[in-house]
């Protein structure tokens, strides 16, 4: 890990390390950084992963020319999904 000057970005940044080997060691197929969004109760959860993300998609009103901007991207499952998801302008990613 990197070193870093203060005490509260090393601590998150150990955090964020911690998230993403936990994240490689359960080898699933998609690795989103959420609990998910239900509807029958049915689906995995990776589908409700998944399904959280395209709502919030659906609800930024994402359009053509417009620039996002996703900070603490992790794996970048997110931003795959909004590429065939949505027709944005641009997409900037700072982890």
């Amino acid at each position: 890990m990197a070193d870093f000057p203060f005490s509260l970005t090393r601590a998150i940044a150990r955090q964020y390390d911690l998230l993403q080997t936990s994240l490689e060691l359960l080898q699933k197929d998609r690795k989103f950084l959420n609990y998910g969004y239900t509807v029958s109760g049915m689906e995995t959860y990776e589908e409700r992963q998944q399904r959280l993300c395209l709502e919030v998609f659906q609800a930024a009103e994402i359009g053509k020319g417009d620039v996002i901007i996703d900070v603490g991207f992790e794996s970048g499952e997110q931003d795959f999904l909004l590429s065939h998801a949505c027709e944005f302008g641009n997409l900037i990613g700072f982890s």
